[in-house]
């Protein structure tokens, strides 16, 4: 057998060998690994080509849909639409939302997704600030009853987040439940609470795990023996998505979480099957394809491994629910209309990568008001994959892709090693109140976003091919939010005396029939604010916040000065020695919004000084060759400067001589632009060097 696959594998060494002879030859003496070997933010390598050779050595190969691992799903054949559509609409009042809900269940929509606060609990649910706000505010079941006007709960699934106790707002849905005769038992989809990614999003918890996870592993007790289809017990790894976290880490809190919950409510008396049956998973879906579809496929094995460690027997990996929502961190507030393109190709990753159910947030989400149109358009890309693209027939269709098994095993070996670097820490709650998995991410953040800034990492409409002339809206999703706080409606609460008894899910459900406001038959909180631990929270910027910064600078600037700060570009010598620099020159400025100008070309580096300050132009960015800088660039800083003393002097390009470059900042350049620089920060010191801030 050994032989025969080794002849088998020697046309394909061959073939390969002489492959990359050819390209050595195109690459022309530059190093085949910096050219085409890439690395990704998981610090996994890429390769440019892939063949049946990477296939060694990984496992569950041969396995179908529905067989443990569960790497290529869970179920053995298509029931219907693969993935649910759980679009979270982000309207705050109950009548509103009702009204956008209906006209999406017309539309094709088969899951009711809300976030929710009952009562006058203040705190939103985990990642309130990035997406709808921090829910729609329920007192009592008339509440309820608006948000889920003409709703049947048996034609489709009901998906409800609460902060950290899933108790009030379950108690609120089942006895709306029994007022309409509609059997519990028969609810399918989920209400729960995610302690612990509500605690990285607010910076706290309470300090006793009894007390933090609680009201969960009460409201799972029940649940296992009522309303057996319901999940209750949440893990929203998309909150570290969204505030920057590679694949691999967001996968490893995934599992870090889970392993907390799970030693938790054991700790309860919750038993391990019950909690992997009501366990539910969200991941965020980032910008990269195949990782993102890898990422998708690797989760179940993973979890699976889990669950293993536990004790469990490997096929309670089958309970893995898993959702997905587009990200958050590339998407911008300049040029909207691009996040379409970004959101249908990391709709369609988590699709090939087999999530469950899916959000795709409308294209004009993060501005923190979303329209008809755009709500429409999110809609309309699921039904565009299911109907017309045919993704709903195959599973696992990405399965058996050189490239992307072996991708997925990668990721899951990685992704698997930050995980017991977790345990290793204490756990996900110890990494938490050290701040460790938030500097995990931090990193990962900064990582990120300086390639946005040095525009190593395009985002097209806003670091790369911008459209100058837009204004970036004044309102942003967290000032809507804290509006929407401010004006939300304040009830005055119906008081009912509470029993000497224990809170009790009969009584709950009992009261809240009854029209009792939630005040009065909530569950009282366990601790008091003093026995909380604080930490540090997940910073939620995304990568294009820099630059929509210096956009709203230049705005703010030209309303200052009357005019758009002008930049001229000085094209000197024979196009070819010019063009290079001065195309990436028009590029780096535009971006910022400045008004771009060309002086005609010459030789002359007065003449070319002369022109520049005739311009009128705040900035002058002297483009032609490492070669020809010598003669020119001393001549035509200084002239431009005696000419323009309060004009600033650019030079595209830095010599690598550092002599020199002294020589040309002592002849009056103020900063030099090149592939390196950090786009951002230059534009944001020019913009406040023209403002005479510095």
């Amino acid at each position: 057998m050994i032989a025969t696959a080794a002849k088998q594998d020697e046309p394909l060494t061959i073939a390969f060998g002489h492959w990359k002879e050819d390209v050595l030859k195109e690459l022309k003496g530059a190093p085949f690994e910096k050219k085409l070997l890439t690395r990704t933010f998981e610090e996994l390598t890429l390769q440019p080509l892939y063949t049946r050779a990477d296939m060694a050595g990984l496992k569950y190969l041969g396995t179908v849909p529905g067989e443990t691992p569960f790497l290529r799903g869970c179920h053995h054949a298509r029931r219907g639409r693969p993935w649910r559509i759980a679009q979270e609409i982000d309207a705050l009042d109950p009548v509103v939302y009702n009204q956008i809900l209906l006209t999406h269940l017309q539309g094709g929509q088969d899951a009711v997704v809300f976030r929710c606060r009952v009562g006058d609990e203040e705190s939103a649910a985990p990642y309130a600030i990035r997406r709808a706000g921090p829910g729609l505010r329920l007192f009592n079941i008339s509440d309820l009853g608006v948000v889920l006007k003409e709703v049947d709960l048996r034609a489709v699934e009901i998906h409800v987040y609460t902060d950290t106790d899933p108790r009030p707002a379950a108690a609120l849905i089942l006895g709306w439940c029994h007022d309409r005769n509609l059997p519990i038992e028969t609810l399918s989809g989920s209400i729960l609470a995610d302690p612990v990614s509500g605690a990285a999003c607010s910076g706290e918890f309470l300090r006793d795990a009894g007390d933090r996870y609680g009201p969960v592993a009460d409201w799972t007790k029940w649940a296992s023996r009522n309303v057996p289809q319901l999940r209750t017990l949440g893990v929203d790894a998309s909150v570290w998505g969204d505030a920057g976290a590679t694949a691999t880490q967001e996968l490893a809190f995934a599992l870090a979480s889970a392993a907390e919950y799970i030693r938790a409510l054991e700790a309860l008396g919750v038993e391990l099957y019950i909690i992997a049956n009501h366990l539910q998973f969200q991941f965020s879906i980032g910008s990269q394809f195949f990782t993102e579809i890898a990422k998708f496929r690797a989760f179940r094995p993973l979890f699976t491994r889990l669950l293993m460690a536990f004790g469990a027997d490997p096929a309670l990996g089958r309970t893995a629910s898993v959702g997905a929502s587009t990200g958050f961190w590339n998407k911008t507030l300049l040029d909207p209309h691009v996040n379409m393109l970004r959101a249908t190709t990391e709709a369609l990753s988590a699709v090939l990568g087999g999530c469950d159910r899916l959000h795709i947030d409308p294209y004009d989400g993060v501005s923190g008001t979303t329209s008809d149109f755009s709500r429409r358009i999110a809609l309309n890309i699921h039904t565009l994959m299911a109907e017309e693209f045919g993704f709903s027939s195959p599973i696992d269709a990405a399965g058996g892709s050189w490239y992307v098994e072996k991708l997925t095993d990668d990721l899951a070996h990685a992704s698997w090693k930050i995980f017991q670097e977790l345990e290793r820490h204490g756990g996900m709650a110890i990494c938490l109140k050290t701040g460790y998995a938030q500097e995990l991410v931090a990193a990962s953040q900064r990582m990120k976003s300086g390639r946005v800034a040095t525009r190593m990492l395009p985002l097209v409409g806003t670091n790369l091919f911008p459209k100058p002339k837009e204004k970036a809206p004044a309102a942003s999703l967290q000032l809507r939010a804290s509006a929407d706080q401010a004006n939300a409606p304040q009830r005055a609460p119906q008081v009912a005396p509470r029993s000497g008894e224990a809170w009790s899910f009969t009584s709950a459900i009992v009261n809240a029939q009854r029209g009792a406001n939630a005040e009065a038959w909530a569950p009282q909180s366990a601790s008091a604010k003093d026995e909380t631990v604080t930490f540090p929270k997940l910073s939620f910027r995304r990568g294009a916040e820099g630059f929509e910064d210096v956009r709203r600078g230049i705005d703010a600037l030209a309303s200052t000065l009357g005019h758009i700060p002008k930049v001229c570009v000085i094209r000197m010598g024979p196009i070819a020695q010019h063009r290079a620099r001065a195309e990436f020159s028009t590029g780096f400025f535009s971006v910022g919004g400045f008004t771009i100008c060309a002086s005609e070309i010459c030789d002359d580096a007065n003449i070319a000084a002369r022109a520049a300050a005739e311009s009128g132009a705040e900035i002058a960015v002297l483009c032609s060759t490492d070669e020809t800088y010598p003669a020119i660039a001393p001549a035509f800083a200084r002239e431009f400067k005696r000419l323009n003393p309060a004009g600033i002097a650019i030079l595209a390009g830095l010599p690598a001589d550092i002599v020199f470059v002294s020589q040309l900042q002592a002849a009056g350049f103020d900063d030099f632009i090149h592939l390196k620089a950090n786009c951002e920060d230059v534009l944001a010191r020019l913009i406040r060097k023209i403002g005479g801030v510095e």
